[in-house]
């Protein structure tokens, strides 16, 4: 599935690892429904979480922030 958004939208990109793929479907469906960001509406409820996971996720920042800024020299 692909959905455009903005580059001047991005102010930095931050990622976190995950031991299996079964935990990264888990956590995707969890972060949609915590962060309920805009571009993606699939899995969102309207009911609230009951469950916290932050605990497992250690984030880390993509350290290519110059990347982006030649990507919006194209804009």
């Amino acid at each position: 599935m692909y959905k455009p958004i903005g580059l001047e939208q991005i102010s930095k990109i931050e990622y976190a690892e995950c031991k299996t793929e079964a935990d990264m479907y888990v956590l995707e469906i969890y972060l949609i429904n915590i962060l309920k960001p805009v571009k993606n509406c699939d899995d969102k409820s309207l009911s609230k979480l009951t469950i916290k996971v932050e605990d497992y996720l250690e984030w880390k920042i993509w350290d290519k922030p110059k990347l982006i800024e030649k990507w919006k020299r194209y804009l």
